[in-house]
């Protein structure tokens, strides 16, 4: 809400003498606040107690203690997931369009971007190892290491190991690492196999 300041009033008051104080109250929006209705997805982190939620219109908010709240703006796309990664100050995004965003959640700016040929169709963190693993629509396995903030030159091609009758190339639609042995990845595809 603005005040008008004694000036402006003084001359509001010259033309009409007979208003009331409310009519030199101007409305104006300055600050959204609240979780947005548009909302896509969400992550928390644990360690940080932050939580940040995507729009539709391309906006990450993170919301912290009280009164911690801040915009990213990061594209004019779908968000369709995030991740904090976990004591390193950022919040990594994947578009819609496969477009990967990893953010400085202090100072708000971009530290590294990245796109991906292939459609993301899975995602997953692990954050014992500081690795994102990334399933393709084409069977492939990518894996993103978040300490060089860069791709590991490790692809895993899955997708003629696993094709269905048809010859169709299944589309991986979960992926992650195994909850007792670490050098296992769990890969379910489109085709209700999972190795």
């Amino acid at each position: 809400i603005k005040i008008m300041s004694e000036q402006q009033q003084q001359l509001l008051n010259d033309d009409e003498n007979n208003k009331s104080d409310i009519d030199f109250v101007e409305i104006k929006k300055v600050e959204e606040y609240g979780i947005p209705d548009s909302a896509s997805t969400m992550c928390y982190d644990s360690i940080s107690k932050l939580l940040a939620i995507s729009t539709t219109t391309g906006q990450v908010k993170i919301y912290g203690g009280h009164g911690v709240e801040t915009t990213l703006n990061v594209t004019n796309t779908i968000i369709k997931w995030l991740s904090f990664l976990f004591g390193k100050g950022l919040l990594l995004c994947v578009t819609n369009t496969n477009l990967i965003i990893i953010f400085d959640i202090q100072t708000g700016r971009e530290v590294r971007t990245s796109h991906l040929n292939e459609k993301i169709s899975s995602v997953d963190f692990v954050s014992s190892c500081d690795f994102v693993i990334f399933g393709t629509h084409l069977g492939t396995i990518k894996i993103f290491d978040t300490k060089r903030i860069t791709f590991a030159p490790i692809e895993i091609d899955l997708s003629n190991s696993h094709s269905v009758n048809d010859g169709a190339i299944p589309k991986v639609t979960a992926v992650s690492l195994h909850p007792t042995h670490g050098n296992l990845i769990l890969v379910g595809f489109n085709t209700s196999i999972i190795i």
